[in-house]
Parts: C-alpha cells; sequence; structure tokens
C-alpha cells in the first residue's frame, strides 16, 4: 500500500446490494433470504397479493385461468410442508412455462377487448390525434397486460430464487399505471383536445408542424400521467409493504 492510500472495505456484501427495484424492506428482506426459510416465505406472501391484483385488473377474465391457477399453486405452496412444497416444485415450473409461453395470446385478447369495447369507451368530440391515440391506449393495456403476467412469473420463479421476489413490485406498479394512463387520460376527448390546444399554440410561435406537435404534446402529457400513476401504486405498495412486515422481529 503506498503511502496516502487507504484500505476500503465494502459496507455490504456484493450480493446484499440494494438495487431500488422494489421498497427497500421487501428488496432486503428477498435478496438475504435463503430458500426455504421464513423470511423466503415472508417476502413471496407479499408479492403474491400484489401480482393478483395486477393480474385481476390487467387481465381480460378470459385469459385468467393460467393466472389463477399459478397463483392458487403459489398459495399451496406457502402453507405447505417441506414435502407438500418438493411435489409442488413440478408443476409450478410447468405453470411457468405456460403462462410465459402464453403470453402473446394474452395480449391478443387484451388488445381485442379493448378495441371491442372502444365504442363505449369514446367520451367526447373527434380530434386530430384520434387514431394515434385510439392505437397508444391499445398498446398501453397490451403493456400492462405483459407486466401483470410478468408478475406472476416472477412470483413463480421466486419459488426457488428469493430475490426475485423484489422485481415483483415493479411489475405491478408498470402494469397499473399503464392501464390507469391507457383507459383514464389516453382515451379522453378532453385530454386529447388540450394537447392539440398546446400544439396548435407552439406552432404559431415557432413554425413547426401542428401534427407532429401534437403527437409530441400527447406523448408529453401521457407520460406525466403514467408517472404520476407509477408513483401512486408504489407508495401504495410501500405502505402494504410496511404494514406486511410490522410485526417481525
Amino acid at each position: 500500500m503506498t503511502p496516502g492510500q487507504r484500505r476500503r472495505l465494502p459496507l455490504v456484501a456484493a450480493d446484499e446490494q440494494l438495487e431500488g427495484r422494489a421498497p427497500r424492506a421487501l428488496e432486503q428482506l428477498a435478496r438475504t433470504a435463503q430458500p426455504g426459510s421464513s423470511d423466503h416465505v415472508g417476502a413471496l406472501a407479499i408479492a403474491l397479493p400484489l401480482a393478483t391484483r395486477a393480474s385481476s385488473v390487467c387481465i381480460p377474465p378470459t385469459q385468467t385461468g393460467l393466472h389463477r391457477e399459478s397463483l392458487d399453486l403459489l398459495r399451496a405452496w406457502l402453507v405447505g410442508s417441506e414435502a407438500r412444497r418438493s411435489a409442488l416444485a413440478a408443476p409450478l415450473r410447468e405453470h411457468r412455462v405456460n403462462l410465459f409461453a402464453a403470453l402473446p395470446a394474452i395480449e391478443e385478447a387484451t388488445a381485442r377487448a379493448v378495441e371491442k369495447a372502444r365504442m363505449q369507451l369514446a367520451d367526447g368530440p373527434k380530434t386530430r390525434l384520434d387514431e394515434h391515440a385510439d392505437h397508444t391506449v391499445t398498446r398501453f393495456c397490451r403493456l400492462a397486460a405483459h407486466h401483470a403476467t410478468a408478475a406472476v412469473c416472477h412470483c413463480l420463479d421466486a419459488v426457488t430464487d428469493p430475490s426475485l421476489a423484489a422485481t415483483v413490485p415493479s411489475d405491478v406498479s408498470g402494469a397499473l399505471a399503464y392501464q390507469m394512463a391507457a383507459l383514464g387520460s389516453a382515451r379522453h376527448a378532453a385530454f386529447r383536445a388540450a394537447a392539440e390546444a398546446q400544439a396548435d399554440w407552439e406552432a404559431t410561435r415557432t413554425g413547426a408542424s401542428k401534427e407532429a406537435l401534437s403527437l409530441q404534446v400527447f406523448h408529453e402529457y401521457l407520460g406525466a400521467r403514467w408517472k404520476a400513476h407509477s408513483e401512486l401504486q408504489q407508495s401504495i405498495q410501500e405502505q402494504f409493504i410496511d404494514w406486511a412486515l410490522s410485526g417481525r422481529g
């Protein structure tokens, strides 16, 4: 060691460093849990209801069969004996494979459901953004279904790797934020008209294309709404996780 150099010791081990993927308390629990331990069971017991909520809200009822079966198996694993958990290992892996394979069909069914309901969702006069905004609503709902399914898949993965329970909150907040932004702001004629009006005003000052500016402003507005919804869901999750862990040593 040369003069002036000091030995630096890490504050935490590399495998215990938090990555901010979940509320701190859950991520710390999941990252440090040993497979089969009470901490492992606790982390999965917290992740499971979060995934259940997202899948029940963001997936069309006709497509939730595999989700429900997978979540039921996870509940059985949580309360089962060691022998029961061992017996459930193969079915859980099979459900993980099947659910991931079904994801394209789940997303497509979600898109069809949204498009079929478009007439019921219409809520005002036409705007020049309608075609693009309608496509965005469908795309965001597909993304919501994708992230909700990912939440269940990560719960299944967490049976063998406890750390993956920490990925579930971000899956869930993303899923719910996409759906709320899509079926809330993005479908509203008043929201679209506000984006158009802002684009028209900017175009008169800059000479830029009204059409191009309309798309840009629409997505700026929508991104802000998505962020607000995501942050709200993260706050709700933190309160739930704090409550769930409040009785822990």
